[in-house]
């Protein structure tokens, strides 16, 4: 079913970036041809899976998040792709200053990792825009982080994808 594949998505995308050879092993494992032949395999291209690539965006935006709702923007800055738009931690510190002052926290309960709360938008054949609600005690999910991917360019493997524009209402 539907959300089961997208479990194993997430499982596939949360396992690569931990330690990409255990996925090659569980495949193998899974893949009777490729018991008898080991193979390797290169990874799969971004954004071919779009099911695997909402999965590892949500991924990245919820840590992204987390960093950001645990007021470490320092480790928050090590979780956006440098891009055309520099952020520093000082930087990172005042845009999340108003959504703390409205609030005292920022809910990080599977509440925060439903799919709904992220919103992808494919805008052209390598670029996507990308919006994480953030949810608040209070439930308005009016705050956001206001992102974009652009894979128009090689990445780098292991490097985040999402370029931060914003945060805010």
């Amino acid at each position: 079913t539907d959300p089961v594949e997208e479990v194993l998505d997430f499982l596939r995308s949360t396992l690569r970036e931990a330690d990409s050879s255990l996925l090659d092993e569980w495949e193998r494992m899974q893949n009777a041809e490729a018991k008898s032949s080991p193979q390797v395999q290169s990874p799969p291209v971004l954004g071919e899976n779009p099911r695997a690539f909402a999965a590892h965006l949500r991924n990245e935006l919820y840590r992204l998040l987390k960093a950001l709702g645990n007021r470490q923007y320092p480790e928050a800055l090590a979780l956006i792709h440098p891009g055309s738009n520099p952020w520093d931690a000082q930087r990172l510190e005042g845009e999340m200053s108003g959504y703390f002052q409205e609030y005292d926290r920022v809910v990080l309960t599977p509440e925060a990792r439903k799919t709904e709360h992220t919103l992808i938008e494919k805008v052209s054949p390598h670029r996507w825009e990308v919006k994480q609600r953030m949810v608040d005690p209070e439930g308005n999910l009016d705050w956001m982080l206001d992102c974009f991917v652009n894979l128009e360019e090689p990445r780098v493997e292991g490097l985040p994808l999402i370029e931060l524009r914003r945060i805010g209402t």
